[in-house]
Formats: C-alpha cells, structure tokens, sequence
C-alpha cells in the first residue's frame, strides 16, 4: 500500500500534466497502482465539480483527501534477499537517473523513504537492515540549493511576520499571513489573532479564491502547520492537514532546510518590508475594522506597480477546483431520542425527522 504522501504526490504530479508512466517511473511505483490512484482522483473530482449539496461536496472532499486503504498483498520478503536487492538496486538507479536529468534538487533518496518504499511495495524487511545496505551504496546526499529565478504561475511563498498596534489604546498582537510571487513580486496579506491551522488553512483558501487558480508550488518553513515530524536528519513528515489541502488543490508543498529563510527570500524580505513601511509610522488605531481597512488600502498601494506583471502571473495559474476547500471535518453522529447529537462533549440540536438514523456532520 503507498503511504499518503505518495498519494499526494501523484496527485499534485498529475495535475501538473505528467503522466503515468512518468510518474510511475519518478515514484518507483507500478503503473497500475499509479493508475487505479489516477482514476480514483477523477472520478471522485467529476462528481464534485457537478454536486450543489454542501455535505455532499464534503463528504466528496474528504474522499479525495484522505489516506489511501491498505490492501491485501501476497508477496513477502523476510529478508535481504536477491529479490529484495534487485528492487532496493532499482530505487537507487531512478534516484541517480533523477539527479542527472533534474540536476541539483531537493527530491534526493534518503534510507528512511527506501525504506518505506519497500515496505510499500510487500516486503518485509527491517529499516536498520536497509539503513545499513544504503549506507554502502551511498555517500550523504550532498547540500542542495533553490534556484532564485522562476518563471509565472511556478512558485508561492509563505510565511507569518507579527505586528504590534494599538487599538483603543491597548497593545494588540496581529499575525501578517504573508504570500509572495517572486516572479511579479506581488505579496498577498491577510492579519489573523493567530498562528493556528484553522488560520492557516484559511489564508490558503482566500488566496486560491483570490488568485482563481493554483500556483505549481508552495514553499514554506518548518512551521507547526506543515511540518508533523522530522524523521532523522533530512526526512520530514507533512501534517495531515497539509497533505489533505495540497491534494485537493494539486500544488506541491516544498520546505526550506532548518535555519535557512534565505531558501524562500522572497517572502523573508517581503514581509518585513511590508510591516515596516506600512505600521513604523502608523500604529494606532480606534478599532480592529479601522486597522484592518488602513492595512488593505496600503497593501494596495505597495502591490499598484506589479499588478500588471501579476495578470501574467494569473493567467499562468492551474485551475482551481470549482468549489472551495472546506475547512470543517467530517464526522458520523447518532441522533438520540431528544433529536441531539453530540460531538465533542457538546450536543447540538437536529431535526426531529433524523431521531435514531446517523448523519454526516460537517464540524
């Protein structure tokens, strides 16, 4: 079974115009199960472009975006055999093949994702073993650099810069979702009270609202939001929720190294720019409407140059889905006799005509 970050990856990959056999031979993954993803994305994203019902287009959503179901396999492996060898020698070669017609890039084979792979694929075979096996294969993947020059529709930056001001004559803490086009070096901004997922997530959906399309690629740190956990050194596990809003909008998610904003400078030197020539003069304000209209009009007038570099930029743009990501979850209730159902410690009322039947519930 191919982990959720494979199925990201084809899907976003997919979107992009590759194709399966070259996604197949990318992902070291067979073409059939590659296809039977492929089908199972258009499938789902036809009948929820025709669907008008809310909780439908939900359930439909979270279809798209969940984790892929394990399947039975039959083949296993208990040890570092020759077959295990012949395919652990496969990955290797797509992984030096890679290096040679990409070039310097960030996609490099580490013994964590050999590892899974493998697993993946049926064989059964202890990560400490292939840990070993690769290190006598292959030196460390040598430091990799992003290129600064991009083409339109290619990249999106992200990142939060935080802003103090007064409102009613107390201290108030705004958190500036700052989003760049390197390319048109239009930047996109939007103040939240906070860093939480639900924020971020929303930033993200007003932006692919704004836009009206889907940028190739969005860069962001090693923030919380986007990052679950690191594994070893360089391998890095994307939150679930991430996962779930890049597959659906089919835009790649790459992350900078550890300590390293120069890797998406754009958005570093935006935003600070932005913060500083819009509030260094102008930090008080009588209420939250009067600052949130102040940043908009500035924000207007910082961008006024590049707007027509940023037409190009949109008209390079991939389509967005016809409806918006939602940014509820989707849960299963049981109404109880009194026409209550509860979720999460809290009971909410519903029609009586639902009493004993279970609903879908967007929460």
């Amino acid at each position: 079974m191919i982990t959720i970050v494979q199925k990201n990856e084809i899907i976003v990959k997919y979107n992009s115009g590759m194709g399966i056999k070259a996604l197949a031979k990318e992902l070291g993954i067979s073409r059939n199960t590659v296809r039977s993803y492929v089908r199972e994305y258009d499938i789902h994203q036809n009948a929820l472009n025709q669907e008008k019902d809310k909780t439908k287009v939900a359930i439909l959503q979270d279809i798209i975006c969940s984790k892929p179901v394990r399947k039975s396999y039959k083949k296993k492996c208990i040890a570092f055999t020759k077959e295990v060898e012949t395919r652990f020698l496969e990955l290797i070669q797509i992984d030096e093949e890679r290096n040679q017609i990409l070039g310097p890039n960030k996609q490099n084979l580490t013994a964590s994702l050999l590892w899974r792979t493998l697993v993946g694929e049926g064989y059964k075979i202890g990560e400490t073993t292939i840990r070993m096996k690769f290190r006598e294969y292959k030196d460390k993947n040598p430091e990799c650099f992003i290129r600064q020059s991009y083409e339109y529709g290619q990249r999106v930056e992200y990142d939060y810069h935080q802003i103090k001001v007064l409102i009613d004559d107390k201290v108030r803490i705004y958190h500036q979702a700052t989003i760049s086009f390197p390319k048109s070096n239009y930047v996109y901004g939007i103040l939240y009270k906070n860093e939480k997922m639900e924020s971020f997530l929303d930033s993200i959906v007003k932006l692919m609202e704004f836009c009206g399309g889907v940028p190739e690629e969005m860069v962001f740190d090693n923030m919380s939001n986007v990052i679950k956990r690191f594994i070893g050194q360089s391998e890095k596990e994307l939150t679930d929720d991430m996962l779930k809003i890049s597959s659906y909008y089919g835009f790649k998610v790459t992350t900078t190294n550890p300590r390293s904003g120069n890797e998406k400078g754009h958005v570093e030197n935006s935003g600070k720019t932005v913060r500083r020539d819009i509030f260094s003069l102008k930090y008080k304000f009588d209420t939250e409407t009067e600052l949130c209209d102040y940043y908009q009009a500035e924000m207007a007038k910082r961008n006024e140059p590049f707007l027509k570099d940023f037409q190009e930029e949109i008209r390079h743009l991939k389509p967005k889905p016809v409806h918006k990501y939602e940014l509820g979850r989707m849960q299963t209730a049981k109404v109880n006799n009194y026409s209550l159902i509860s979720i999460d410690s809290n009971f909410y009322s519903v029609p009586d005509r639902y009493v004993g039947k279970t609903v879908n519930c967007n929460v």
